[in-house]
Formats: C-alpha cells, structure tokens, sequence
C-alpha cells in the first residue's frame, strides 16, 4: 500500500506543477579574455614586485625600499623604508594571514633570502630561507592556498649556477622545508601562479640558453609536467583570475636580443590560449588579479618607448567583465549542443519548452544551460547516453538549472561527471535508468546538485564491487547535495546513493522509500559522509543508511522503518547528533553492527521505536531522551488525523508554486510532491 501511495504522489510531480527555487546568478558575466587592456594612469611606479592585497582591496607594489599602494585610481606612497633594498624578488598574498609575502631578491650584498610581510601598515621580518638554500633573485613565487604555504622556485644567487630546488614555507610555524632538485631544471625569471580550481601550483616559462614554453604542476611533494602550449618567454607577468578560474601571463621578454610582447595568454587546466586583443608591450613586469572589481593590473615594466626600449611609468587594466550573451534554443540554434558549441564564457543558453533528444557535452564551458520554464525544456538522452556531460575540467561556472531529465531508450539518462565540478540546479532526473549511477554518475571533481528530484531512477549493474547507487554514485567525488528529494529509487546496494571515496555531504534532504525494499537508501563503502538536516522516511527499507566506513548525522529525522534496521555498519565511530527517530519498529534494533562499528549518540529523541535500540556499541553523549511522545507528522489541520483536509493544505501550497512553504512536510522550502508523498504515507488517526 505504501509503495503505491508513493507512486501515486511521484506521478503528481512527473507533471512539473512542483517547483524548487530557481537560482539566478547576480554575478558579473564572465569572457576569459576580459574587455581588452586600458591605460589606466599614464604616470606610476615601476617595479616588478606586486601583490593584491584582497582583505584591504589595494594592490601593493614595492620598489627599493618604498611601497606604494593602488585604488584603482591613483598610486599612493604608504611607507618610504621597509625591507632593504632589492630587486628581481617576488610578492604572493596570504589569504589566511592577510598579508602580502616578499621574498629573496638582488642586493649589492647578492642574492637574498629573507622573508618579510606587509599588512597594510608594517612591514614584518619572518623567518628567513634555511641554511642550505641560496639567496636568489628572478625565482618563481606562488601561495598555495589549499596547503597555506608559501611555494618557491629555482632563480639565481648572483653568481654561479642557476637553482633547481624548490622552497616552502609554512606560515602556521614560521618555518621553511627544502626539496633539493626538481625535473625542471636549471631555470631563472619563470612564474608560478595557484590554480584554486584545481588545487595546485602551476609553474610556466623561464630561461637557461633557450627562451622556454613548458609548464608544471606542484601538488606539495613533487613535480609534474603538464604542457608545451605556452609562449617561449622570460620576466613576463602572470596572475590567477579567480573571477573565471584560470591563470593569466601577459608580455614578457626573450632572448637574445631582447624583444617585449603584447599578448596575453589564458590557461584552462590543460592548455594555453591566446587572447584576440593585445595589450602593452611589456617584460620585466609583473601583473596582479584585482578581485573587487574583477581587473587584471599591470604596473610599469620594460617596454617601447619614444626614446628606445626603457622603463615605462605606466600602469594598464584589463577589465574582465563583460557583456553576456544569450543563445536561445530553438530559436537561434536547432539544439542545445550546437548553441552549447557557439557559446563563450558567460553566457547562457536559454532552451524553450519541449522535447530535446541529445545528449549535450558541456566542453568545459563557464555558462548557464537553463530551461526557460523550469522543467519545461524536457532532454530525454539517446540509448546509453546521458542528457548532460561534464568531462572537462568544468568548474562551479557551469551550471545546469531547470531541466526535466530523461531517457529515449531502454537506458540512459541524468548526467555523467568526471574530474569536473559543475552544478546541477532545480533538474527532474525522472526515471533515468543507467548501469551505476541511475541519475548521476560522479567520477572525481566535486560537483553541486541543488535543489533536484531524483524520481523512480534505477541502477541495475554492479559495476566494481559497489557500482550502483539508484540516483547517484560517486566514485572519489567529494559531491554536495542541497535541498534534494530522493523519492522510489532502485539500486543494488544504495536506493539513492552510493560513496566509494571522496568527501560527501548531503543537506536538507528528503529520502523517501525504494523499490527495492532490502536496499538502504544510502551506502557509504568508503569515504567521508556527513548528512545534516536531511530527513528519511523508510517504510519497509532494511536501513536508512549501511556503511563499510563510518558517518557523521546531525539534525535529521528517521521515521518508518519497519525491517532490519535504521543503520548498519562495519567499521569506525558513527556520530548521531539531535536527530529524531519515530515510529521505528526494526527486527534486529535500530542500530546493528558487524565488525567494529560502533556508535556515539547525542541529544537525540525516541518515540514509538521497538526495543532493543541498540544491538551493541555504543556511547552516550547525553542529552538523549529513549521515550519522547510522538508528534502527529503531517496532521497539518490538527484534528487528530491525517486525512483529506491535510492533502487540500499541501496542494494548496504546491500550487502556489516556488517559494511557497504551506504544507512543507520535508522543510526544503519548497511545497511539491515529496510532501504529498509524506502525507500519504503517515496517512490515518494519530497514535
């Protein structure tokens, strides 16, 4: 009976009456390549030691010894003396500290290796480079910003051999780590930027007896390569633009007989692009990433002027926001895919209701895919295909918003994640039926799925040992799920999700029964789980949540299971916190154990639960209460009953539409089918 009421409320949301709140981005539209490069003061400093301060929103440039500071609209001089003087050093900025590092440098006394912070009003002596590390100048600086630490490279102590070591300094213990060699190189006047979407440090360019075009990568321990699409140069600039998640060069010089360039080059991950628009000429410059009004700023440097090749007092921007545009489908394009293939960076593809038979590979692309009418575009995926592809690299920029998701054939359907972090925002993934990963299947990256239904999806192989996962799997995806509903899905070992590695958290949920009724709904083979605010209602489900590794859940609520178990588990400690258990009537208890599970339980309640709770293994945190009252859940009226009163209430505020909170059983902000799902299934006189 129960299973048929469930049928009954999922069939009211295939109609798309149900609407979750739709998300509309109020931030700047984004082209990688920005507007093109402006002058921007025709008389400042000239130096190549730069750094953008983002808790002051000042870029900060020192020269000899005097640092300036710029606004966006003039060059201030904010202190005369401060480290000694030097040239051919770097700056980086330290988010956690909030301050700008200078390191090494030329000096009349050779290279230097001191270390020095500046925080908008002193200038700071930190620990300096270890013995066995050479004072060096024209070396590449970067912060890592995952690892909070410093990251140096190669460079020149003034005389002799160039440097191959690689240097690190930990801002938490004011101390430095050395790796000896790198299979780099010898190599001077390279640079390094750190990319945040993917977490590393990217090393490009230099020069020893050959201009260089390699790129490298940095992940903490080692050096890796990762590219020979650059331009060959030396003493260029190069920053990381956070706005659009890719690292910038612009200018630099080459050898011999040294020559200044114009262009500007983007880096994706994988490759180096040159932008159409030229800007200064410049080298022996640095630039910096202004983050509060989305710049690119170039202070002075080497370059052309009317009286020969000489310092150039001039300070350049180059703007990156710029206007989006909008590709409507099947207005201007026939299908999703080709306005997908035409747009840029920013813009956004707004797709018409109706029926679209593709499956649409996302290329990479920083852009908004949109229904526009939430779930009026419907793309049913060709057999074995999915209806969206993220393979890319696609970052948080990439965002899905709106869609009714489904298949053509006997199997396909949903999306398909690799190495990405795309989001997928207020999509139906309606009986989609795939071999693992039913909905979505996430291999790496850390994708978004906010604000999603997740109705009668099936996965029906087991692919490795753990492949399935009826909505979704994630296989070393470190995933968030946010105001989803998870409602009469199918899978071998996890009904609506199964984790194997990776980093997962699931918020303000809504899980509601399977088809399959010895499935749990979630199954954590390995990895971390969190589950917060989530609520699950099991009906004849063996357990709500089954792990090889443990789980931490706070503020969620389980009612309604009626077979082996609420949870289940093989290892390590699982964390309950202010959590409600209701109506839970189990063969074995509510919580078992194999192996060495066990669990810790804190300020929870307990109502209408079968003894025993617990199997064994477990610890009392306080605060607990094993005999609380039950409420009535879903008597909306208060009349004592769940009955057709209490229905008229919820579909009076499903059809109110998005925003509408009345008879918000789940508590995801939203009245639609999950709820009338839940009052059905709570259906009769109160206990």
């Amino acid at each position: 009976m129960r299973t048929m009421i469930l049928r009954l409320a999922t069939d009211f949301a295939c109609l798309g009456v149900a609407v979750l709140g739709l998300f509309v981005s109020t931030s700047s539209a984004f082209a990688q390549c920005g507007e093109g490069w402006t002058l921007a003061a025709g008389v400042g400093p000239s130096s190549y030691e730069v750094c953008y301060d983002e808790s002051r929103q000042r870029t900060v440039l020192f020269s000899g010894t005097t640092t300036y500071e710029w606004d966006g609209t003039t060059w201030e001089t904010v202190a005369v003396l401060g480290p000694p003087d030097r040239g051919a050093a770097a700056m980086a900025y330290d988010p956690a500290g909030q301050r700008c590092l200078l390191f090494g440098g030329y000096s009349s006394m050779g290279g230097r290796k001191d270390l020095w912070s500046w925080d908008g009003v002193t200038w700071t002596q930190l620990a300096s480079a270890p013995p066995e590390a050479l004072g060096r100048g024209d070396f590449a600086m970067a912060f890592d910003r995952g690892r909070n630490r410093l990251v140096v490279h190669g460079g020149w102590p003034g005389s002799g051999l160039l440097l191959t070591d690689t240097l690190e300094y930990d801002p938490g213990t004011n101390s430095w780590s050395r790796w000896a060699t790198s299979p780099i190189g010898n190599r001077y006047a390279h640079k390094m930027a750190y990319d945040e979407a993917r977490g590393e440090i990217i090393l490009h360019g230099g020069y020893y007896f050959a201009n260089k075009n390699d790129t490298w990568r940095w992940n903490g321990s080692a050096w890796s390569f990762a590219s020979n699409t650059g331009p060959a140069r030396y003493v260029f600039g190069m920053t990381y633009d956070s706005g659009r998640q890719q690292a910038v060069i612009h200018g630099g010089t080459t050898c011999c007989g040294e020559v200044e360039y114009p262009q500007t080059y983007l880096w994706d991950g994988s490759a180096w692009s040159l932008c159409p628009t030229l800007g200064p000429a410049r080298g022996y410059t640095n630039i910096a990433f202004d983050r509060a009004r989305d710049v690119i700023v170039l202070p002075g440097g080497m370059g052309p002027t009317p009286s020969g090749r000489g310092n150039v007092p001039e300070t350049w921007e180059l703007a990156m926001s710029v206007q989006s545009s909008t590709l409507n489908v099947p207005a201007d394009y026939a299908t999703i895919q080709a306005a997908v293939d035409a747009a840029v960076a920013g813009d956004t593809v707004l797709v018409a209701s109706g029926d679209y038979v593709e499956s649409v590979d996302l290329r990479g692309k920083a852009i908004l895919v949109k229904s526009a009418v939430v779930h009026g575009a419907r793309v049913l995926a060709p057999q074995n295909t999915r209806c969206f592809v993220a393979h890319t690299g696609e970052s948080s920029a990439t965002r899905v918003i709106g869609f009714n998701l489904g298949r053509a054939g006997k199997r396909g359907g949903g999306v398909s994640v690799s190495n990405a972090s795309a989001v997928f925002d207020n999509c139906a993934f309606i009986e989609c039926r795939n071999g693992t990963g039913g909905g979505a299947h996430v291999a790496g990256g850390a994708p978004m799925f906010i604000g999603c239904d997740f109705v009668r999806c099936v996965a029906d192989e087991i692919v490795g040992f753990y492949g399935d996962g009826g909505a979704i799997r994630s296989v070393g995806g470190s995933i968030i799920v946010d105001y989803c509903n998870f409602l009469d899905n199918e899978g071998i070992h996890g009904n609506c999700f199964v984790q194997e590695g990776g980093v997962s958290v699931f918020r303000n949920c809504s899980l509601v029964g399977g088809q399959t009724s010895w499935t749990p709904q979630i199954y954590n083979a390995s990895g971390s789980l969190t589950i917060e605010d989530s609520l699950f209602d099991g009906g004849s489900l063996q357990t709500a949540l089954f792990g090889w590794a443990p789980y931490t859940v706070r503020r969620s609520t389980f009612r309604n299971f009626t077979a082996v178990s609420v949870m289940d588990g093989r290892s390590g400690q699982v964390l309950i916190d202010e959590c409600s258990f209701e109506h839970c009537h189990c063969d074995i208890g509510l919580f078992i154990q194999t192996y060495s599970l066990s669990y810790a339980i804190a300020s929870s309640t307990f109502c209408d639960c079968s003894s025993p709770i617990f199997e064994c293994c477990w610890s009392d945190l306080g605060g607990n209460n094993f005999n609380a009252a039950c409420s009535c859940f879903g008597d909306l009226n208060g009349d004592g009953q769940v009955a057709g009163a209490d229905v008229t209430i919820v579909l009076s505020g499903w059809q109110n539409g998005p925003g509408s909170t009345e008879g918000d059983l789940s508590g995801d902000g939203e009245t639609d089918g999950t709820d009338l799902a839940l009052l059905l299934s709570n259906w009769g006189a109160c206990e």
